[in-house]
């Protein structure tokens, strides 16, 4: 009888921690490009590179939470938009952050930049989700906008969703910070800040 019990309170024990809780929030972070798709480049900086390792500090700083922050990509691979949805949509994550960088041709453009859809059915989520983003977002880059786009991913999914470009690598002062280990842990730390609240 005793030996009994003892399996039982191991099946109950696993799946108590294979099954997450309910009330769990889910959060896909999406690291832009990856892999043949290098995103934004220049002789210092490539886009793919520092989206992943921006995404993946959120996620550390996430551990032991009640958050579960789960990304489209762990390393230097390709993904595909749609298989990114499919991700996005296997997990049925409750709000969606694409992270991005920016370069232009006038190297004085900068700030952080904000897109959601007026296609998406959780527009005014969205929208909140932004605002809540940029209220955080550590004041060594500006802000410069938060505007309507036809991003793929913003218009297919059904959740709050929104795409950040988090400055300029053309930008001598916005790549600097960027670039930087302290920056990019400033931005993460105000990321999971508006993310856990």
């Amino acid at each position: 009888m005793l030996k009994i019990i003892k399996v039982l309170g191991i099946c109950l024990l696993l799946v108590s921690f294979s099954q997450p809780p309910s009330n769990q929030k889910i959060i896909v972070i999406d690291a832009g490009h990856g892999g043949k798709d290098s995103g934004a480049k220049t002789d210092f900086v490539t886009e793919k590179d520092y989206t992943l390792s921006i995404a993946k500090k959120v996620k550390n700083l996430a551990d032991g939470s009640d958050v579960k922050i789960v990304l489209t990509r762990n390393d230097d691979t390709f993904i595909s938009l749609q298989d990114r949805l499919e991700i996005i949509n296997d997990v049925d994550a409750d709000q969606i952050i694409s992270l991005h960088l920016n370069k232009s041709d006038r190297s004085e453009e900068n700030g952080y930049e904000f897109y959601i859809s007026n296609e998406n059915e959780k527009f005014k989520e969205s929208l909140a989700l932004a605002t809540e983003l940029l209220q955080n977002l550590p004041n060594d880059i500006a802000f410069s906008k938060i505007a309507n786009a036809d991003f793929y991913l913003l218009r297919h999914v059904n959740k709050p969703a929104t795409l950040i470009d988090l400055g300029y690598i053309s930008n001598k002062r916005n790549s600097h910070f960027i670039s930087s280990t302290k920056g990019q842990e400033k931005i993460a730390q105000s990321i999971w800040t508006a993310l856990a609240k």
